[in-house]
């Protein structure tokens, strides 16, 4: 007869696998967690009543303590940064609402009624590029900044080529002095590596801002274009022509003496 300690240990029939001690939470780190998770919580709750430069601050004098805090503040801005470059936004919806609000939303309206509401709209197309132009800015990616400015410059012939009631006129003599939108070109270039322009000067994009220009000459509108293309062009001022393929142009004459 064996002995109490040499008696086989029972099998467990239904399967479930028996926690060890050292897989059982302890009453300590589950205290731990909810703390931290209490904290976390409580500092959420405070940052949101707390100005933007006391938030700059407190973050400041954390970094300072703790160098973790910086390194962690470095590697969210890279990879905010990184995120932006990956993107690219269409914005070809705030040209279509730019049209519709100078040539469509009011033209029920009498002329009086236009006329009190021309400041409004005007205001609105600016608020508009001011908007395009941020999301334009030097973390944005090449794709970006290139529908930016196409569409900058469809809100642009939307203006030129409005006409027909007063809402459209007020607009149009709004823009012969306001230079946002030739500005925020600008803007928009200035960010621009010279491998970038050269792209945008080989486009039909550049083409149709020469016809802006063009256009926008009749209207003594957007000043301030000449100098859009020319940082396109580049230093010289001259667009450089194609070099021409073997066999393409002129045929060669040759003297004989």
């Amino acid at each position: 007869m064996s002995s109490p300690a040499a008696k086989r240990l029972r099998t467990n029939t239904i399967g479930d696998a028996q926690a060890t001690q050292a897989e059982i939470p302890s009453a300590t780190s589950q205290a731990t967690a909810t703390s931290s998770q209490a904290t976390a919580e409580k500092a959420k709750d405070l940052f949101e009543q707390l100005e933007k430069k006391e938030i700059r601050r407190l973050l400041i004098d954390a970094a300072k303590a703790h160098p973790d805090v910086l390194l962690g503040m470095e590697d969210s801005i890279k990879a905010a940064i990184e995120r932006e470059k990956a993107r690219v936004i269409n914005f070809d919806h705030h040209s279509k609402n730019v049209w519709w609000s100078i040539n469509c939303e009011h033209s029920s309206k009498r002329g009086s009624a236009q006329y009190e509401m021309a400041y409004d709209v005007a205001q609105g197309v600016e608020d508009t590029i001011v908007s395009i132009v941020i999301e334009c800015g030097p973390n944005s990616s090449f794709g970006t900044r290139v529908n930016g400015l196409s569409v900058l410059r469809k809100i642009g012939k939307t203006i030129a080529l409005s006409e027909g009631d007063t809402i459209a006129h007020e607009v149009k003599n709004s823009f012969q002095s306001n230079t946002v939108l030739t500005r925020g070109m600008m803007k928009i270039l200035n960010t621009m590596e010279r491998s970038e322009l050269d792209s945008i000067l080989k486009s039909d994009l550049y083409e149709k801002l020469v016809d802006l220009d063009e256009l926008s000459d009749g209207y003594c509108l957007f000043e301030g274009l000449a100098e859009v293309l020319s940082k396109i062009l580049g230093e010289d001022g001259k667009k450089q022509e194609e070099p021409e393929k073997c066999g393409e142009g002129e045929p060669e004459v040759i003297v004989l003496e």
